[in-house]
């Protein structure tokens, strides 16, 4: 995955203008990426503290599998139960 996100790149120039905007996008994308992984292995060893980040974090995994289990076993796979409900704005 990452040689792959290193090949979009490849065929780019920073003297070409065109190019320029999508390097920008791609340095962006980078610095993202790096935070996000920060803030990830920050709270994997918060985690095994016993610190608030770690804790959010477990919390919002278990939120989110619970939900995805409860996705799964609906049926027809919606939350309505079936009743084909829209939501309204």
């Amino acid at each position: 995955m990452l040689r792959s996100e290193f090949d979009k790149s490849r065929s780019l120039s920073p003297e070409n203008q065109s190019d320029q905007v999508e390097i920008e996008g791609l340095k962006a994308n980078a610095v993202r990426t790096l935070s996000n992984y920060m803030l990830y292995e920050g709270g994997i060893r918060d985690s095994s503290r016993g610190g608030k980040l770690g804790a959010a974090m477990d919390k919002f995994h278990e939120k989110n599998v619970q939900g995805m289990q409860n996705r799964d076993s609906d049926p027809i796979g919606g939350t309505d139960g079936g009743k084909g409900s829209t939501r309204s704005s």
